[in-house]
């Protein structure tokens, strides 16, 4: 998150019509050598509407959250995955995100990840 209470986004536009499957791993990554763990509110959207929210370390969430979804998007529709403050301020909130989305490849017929293939999310 930022000093002026904007959130970090990372943001992920549908190549194609279709239903995906999305996993996103939200860590908090302070913590190390004596320092505050992280503490943030963490979210993913499509569009406009909320499809999660969690918190990490704040709020009774731990230190990991995890989202699991399929979703059904039209071409150029967005997925954002939001991190905020959580605790009322951005001081030693690293947080990282894995996300992985799977769905039937680019609208060529191109190759899913390995990581889609070999297990799914």
């Amino acid at each position: 998150p930022q000093l002026n209470g904007n959130s970090a986004v990372a943001r992920w536009t549908a190549p194609a019509s279709a239903t995906f499957t999305l996993r996103a791993t939200f860590t908090g990554v302070s913590g190390y050598g004596g320092a505050p763990a992280s503490t943030t509110d963490v979210h993913a959207f499509h569009g406009r509407q909320e499809l999660f929210a969690a918190g990490v370390n704040v709020n009774g969430g731990g230190n990991t959250a995890l989202l699991t979804t399929s979703l059904t998007v039209a071409k150029d529709d967005t997925v954002d995955f939001s991190l905020g403050f959580g605790n009322g301020n951005y001081f030693f909130d690293s947080t990282a995100l894995d996300a992985v989305i799977c769905g039937p490849g680019e609208p060529d017929g191109g190759n899913f990840s390995a990581r889609c293939v070999e297990g799914g999310p």
